[in-house]
């Protein structure tokens, strides 16, 4: 994919400690979100004057995600007004950011800030819901329903529920990797980053792993102890931000079926929670490929996007035919190309819909 070199997220004047400070995640985290914002050469901006009142509305449940899709609204949509419900503080200042740095054609933005209910509530924000023409929605499902009931024929309502994402990979490839000598790049680099990347939030983040075969504790131990060296200081810095309930969750979810520090065992498909990780890395141990294919059905009409070995064809067959949003190499769960949609529901087509 050929790149500019520009981003549509402006990182100078020390964006990232600033963001740090009023959100939930570390500077490193924010940096990486830059570093994914940049924008092809290919990629062209146009306005075709749609006089569309566009709504945006972000969600806890899928962080940060909406940061794209404010920069498609003022590139390519062409509308009248754009309003933005951010989900958080950090939030807000990111796409204050793009507006400011992306706004070549003058749209009439604003960003709306607060609690949910003082928003919502708000007669400003009736007003713009009445006289909107389309409203993007990013959230659980209940938001999304309640937003869906808005829709009629003056006003369209797109969504993105949020998604569910994990990997599928073979005991033996672990094993395999756990005993080479090396560890930058290998496959348990990789998945590690993967859980590390955002500690589980977001539709793009995984809520677990299958692992096709067993796992002996020796090898379940020492996959811990690595993700423990590379991550380990950098999750205890995140979770020392945590408000109480997360706090609590934590202790109540997370504590459970553990092997080691940060190691989390599900085994049997009644077992399932899909809760937040915080940084632990969650681990579905499957005795076959079918049981693998059983918990992915379980799933289907939720899935974001499937992580796998691409030298496992057997797997990546498999997962192939389950049809998933999204599928690709370990390591890369974040790193969505500016092209990809998260789910089925594609903002440049929402935006370029006159």
């Amino acid at each position: 994919m050929e790149e500019n070199g520009l981003y549509y997220i402006n990182s100078d004047n020390n964006f990232s400690s600033i963001l740090s400070q009023f959100g939930d995640f570390l500077e490193s985290d924010y940096e990486r979100l830059f570093n994914s914002s940049i924008i092809p050469l290919n990629f062209t901006p146009h306005n075709n004057n749609s006089n569309r009142k566009i709504v945006l509305v972000g969600s806890d449940k899928t962080p940060l995600l909406i940061a794209k899709s404010v920069f498609l609204a003022l590139q390519l949509s062409g509308a009248d007004t754009i309003d933005i419900k951010p989900s958080s503080l950090d939030e807000a200042l990111i796409i204050e950011n793009i507006i400011k740095n992306n706004n070549i054609y003058k749209i009439k933005t604003s960003v709306h800030v607060g609690t949910d209910q003082e928003i919502e509530l708000s007669a400003s924000w009736m007003n713009v819901i009445n006289n909107a023409t389309d409203i993007i929605v990013f959230g659980d499902y209940q938001t999304v329903e309640y937003y869906k009931t808005l829709a009629n024929e003056h006003r369209r309502v797109y969504t993105h529920e949020d998604k569910l994402s994990f990997g599928v990979v073979n005991s033996k490839s672990i094993i395999e990797s756990l005993n080479s000598t090396l560890i930058t790049g290998t496959l348990i680099d990789n998945m590690c980053f993967d859980f590390f990347n955002f500690y589980g939030f977001g539709s793009l983040s995984p809520k677990f792993y299958i692992v096709i075969g067993e796992l002996d504790k020796e090898s379940l131990t020492k996959l811990g102890n690595t993700y423990n060296a590379i991550y380990g200081e950098q999750i205890e810095e995140f979770r020392s931000k945590l408000n109480f309930v997360q706090q609590a969750n934590l202790t109540r979810f997370l504590t459970k079926e553990k092997v080691s520090r940060y190691i989390n065992i599900i085994k049997g498909v009644n077992n399932f929670q899909i809760n937040n990780l915080y940084g632990d890395m969650r681990i579905y141990i499957a005795q076959s490929i079918e049981e693998a294919n059983e918990v992915i059905s379980m799933f289907k009409n939720d899935i974001s996007t499937i992580a796998v070995d691409p030298d496992d064809q057997e797997i990546v067959s498999m997962v192939e035919f389950n049809m998933p949003n999204r599928i690709c190499n370990i390591g890369s769960m974040h790193s969505l190309h500016f092209w990809d949609s998260v789910d089925e529901q594609s903002d440049f087509d929402i935006y370029n819909d006159v």
